[in-house]
């Protein structure tokens, strides 16, 4: 055989298959019995295929290929499933593969004359094609399951985008939300947002909102404490929860985060967040200090620059107070008061 006057040599079924496969992972071949010989190459462009049933090929491929690539889908998913604990669609498989499917098939049917699509259910193939447990190992050797992964965190990275926030005036539809005057404008560099341990810590920051004025300061009521987002973003579940929790939505939406975008100078700040500041207003208790720690920590998993710009600041209050005589003494930690109530002039206040 010749094409354009240069001899076509292919000496086997993996011979042929070299001639498609574009992976660097490489590609293999199987002869799993006298009707089925199944290759696999890994696809760096979607779903791919090259079969043949009875000697003709079948250039849309049909349920033949279909019985195949279902066959590894169910198993490469059950995988990820007992691993990762999650669910992956068969998409997320099948589209990372190239199949090659050689198959004899008992009176087969096509959708036309040309026998480009084989139309015969698998219940009536003849055969049966069921792959071996060494196939599918040899096929995880090449990174398939890797690549499954990546996709899928991919695509929940591009989910997570979708929640993004952005640079505007006005919002509206966020619970609790009293927005400054200002955020999102001109003049946004200058506001800053109060996040508050709950709605009566809410009520008091505004409450003192009253003398500074409502122009260049909003209040959010975070709801106790956040999931933590650098464990989250290591695992495919992570990413999920982080994608639908509505507490991280809002905030993103809220300050005009976007997910993936680096802000590395008050300018990008200034042109892209509708908040200079984020003030953390929480009690100095464990609780309060688990509540600021984790939203940190979040911003840090994410928008690490954003700490080194000191975007983050936090009002300190005293946990405990002690008034003795003219004297008054301010704690902001209970081991600050335990060490002083060790002291001579702390036993003296009893």
């Amino acid at each position: 055989m010749k094409y354009n006057g240069q001899p076509i040599v292919v000496k086997d079924f993996n011979t042929y298959m070299m001639m498609f496969a574009e992976s660097e992972y490489g590609c293999f071949s199987e002869k799993v019995n006298d009707r089925w010989e199944i290759g696999v190459a890994l696809s760096e462009d979607g779903f791919k295929q090259q079969s043949f049933v009875n000697g003709v090929c079948t250039i849309k491929g049909g349920k033949h290929v279909d019985y195949i690539a279902n066959q590894i889908a169910r198993h490469v998913c059950k995988r990820i499933k007992d691993k990762k604990k999650v669910d992956v669609k068969s998409m997320f498989v099948k589209d990372n593969l190239m199949l090659f499917v050689k198959a004899m098939i008992e009176n087969p049917a096509f959708d036309g004359q040309t026998k480009e699509t084989l139309t015969t259910p698998s219940s009536k193939f003849g055969s049966k094609c069921e792959l071996p447990e060494p196939f599918m190992e040899k096929l995880y050797s090449l990174g398939l399951m890797e690549r499954v992964i990546e996709l899928y965190q991919f695509k929940e990275l591009a989910k997570t985008k979708k929640e993004d926030g952005k640079k505007r005036g006005r919002i509206s539809g966020i619970p609790k939300l009293d927005d400054a005057n200002k955020a999102g404008g001109k003049e946004s560099k200058d506001c800053t947002l109060i996040l508050t341990e709950g709605d009566s810590a809410k009520a008091m920051a505004i409450a003192g909102l009253s003398v500074v004025g409502r122009d260049y300061y909003g209040v959010f009521p975070l709801r106790g404490k956040m999931i933590n987002a650098r464990d989250k973003q290591t695992s495919i579940k992570g990413l999920e929860q982080m994608s639908i929790n509505e507490e991280m939505c809002n905030l993103k939406i809220i300050l005009g985060l976007e997910q993936g975008r680096q802000y590395t100078s008050e300018e990008d700040i200034a042109k892209h967040l509708r908040y200079g500041k984020v003030m953390i207003m929480t009690d100095q208790d464990v609780d309060g200090s688990h509540i600021k720690g984790l939203f940190m920590n979040w911003i840090d998993s994410q928008w690490k620059e954003l700490l080194e710009l000191k975007f983050i600041t936090a009002m300190i209050t005293p946990i405990i107070k002690v008034k003795r005589k003219s004297k008054e003494f301010a704690f902001y930690s209970i081991g600050q008061y335990m060490t002083w109530c060790q002291t001579a002039e702390g036993k003296q206040s009893g």
